[in-house]
């Protein structure tokens, strides 16, 4: 039997942009199952040796090393690094980049990044590859050419990549009418474009959860379903959709004191919206 041998190295640092960043760093790990990955850690997790390899043993890296080993690993990655990576809050445009919420990026010259906070990756939505363009194309967008709401669904669905380029401000559409005419349809029917149904999201969150889920949004197609669900009142339903739609539109969450932003960050984001139901939002 081949003997596993631990590998833990340092591949990049983050860039630190002010004394407010927290530092980071991007390892590279032999885990038991899936060989050599990728691990986002904060800088001063190696002041803290049982945490940190807490944290590898749990991610896959074998238990069984010893304390000489593992003391080597830490001294290695506490070495200087030439290597540097952007951290963002959000996908989207970060510079000539694009960060899509799976974690793919195009158009990035380096070679490490950009890369999404480990702290804000659970709120992102599920982007993924199903089937190819052609399959796509044949089986599914043609439907396009026979539905003017199709056809809106797909052009917002395309449309959120441009608002960076062409400042347009943040926008969106609500298709509405009786149960069972094709609302929900609309939504999955753009979804498509980001690969997975459950990109699609329903209106049962927090006024905070919602301001997240747009920024994780960002220079994206966000689909919001079942407006009903927003409030089992209707009335307070009605004043929870007039003000996500405002909110989502303005492209700017709550704002903080400026020292609380200066440590946090505000939630921004550039997003086309599509949400359904059976009522107008005039009527909500």
């Amino acid at each position: 039997m081949k003997k596993f041998k631990p590998v833990v190295q340092l591949l990049a640092r983050s860039v630190m942009k002010s004394s407010a960043d927290e530092s980071f760093l991007l390892i590279e790990y032999s885990s038991l199952d899936l060989g050599m990955t990728k691990l986002i850690i904060p800088t001063n997790l190696l002041d803290k040796p049982r945490e940190f390899f807490s944290l590898l043993i749990s991610k896959g890296f074998p238990a069984n090393v010893d304390k000489n080993v593992r003391k080597q690993i830490i001294d290695e990655l506490c070495e200087h690094c030439g290597n540097t990576f952007i951290l963002t809050q959000k996908p989207g445009f970060i510079g000539d980049s694009y960060v899509s919420p799976c974690g793919k990026i195009w158009g990035s010259d380096d070679k490490y990044g950009p890369i999404i906070q480990p702290e804000y990756q659970n709120s992102l939505p599920l982007v993924s590859k199903r089937g190819s363009l052609q399959h796509w194309q044949d089986n599914l967008a043609v439907y396009a050419t026979y539905s003017s709401r199709l056809m809106l669904g797909l052009c917002s669905a395309f449309s959120a990549f441009l608002l960076k380029d062409t400042a347009i401000e943040s926008g969106g559409f609500h298709v509405f009418g009786m149960s069972s005419v094709g609302k929900s349809t609309v939504l999955l029917f753009s979804a498509s474009v980001y690969g997975s149904p459950e990109y699609v999201n329903t209106m049962k969150f927090t006024d905070k959860a919602g301001q997240e889920l747009a920024q994780a949004h960002n220079d994206a197609l966000l689909c919001l379903d079942e407006l009903k669900l927003a409030d089992s009142n209707p009335k307070k339903a009605a004043e929870k959709t007039q003000g996500v739609t405002y909110v989502l539109a303005s492209g700017r969450g709550t704002r903080y004191s400026k020292n609380y932003e200066k440590q946090k960050g505000s939630d921004e984001w550039r997003v086309i919206f599509l949400s359904a139901g059976e009522r107008s939002l005039k009527q909500h």
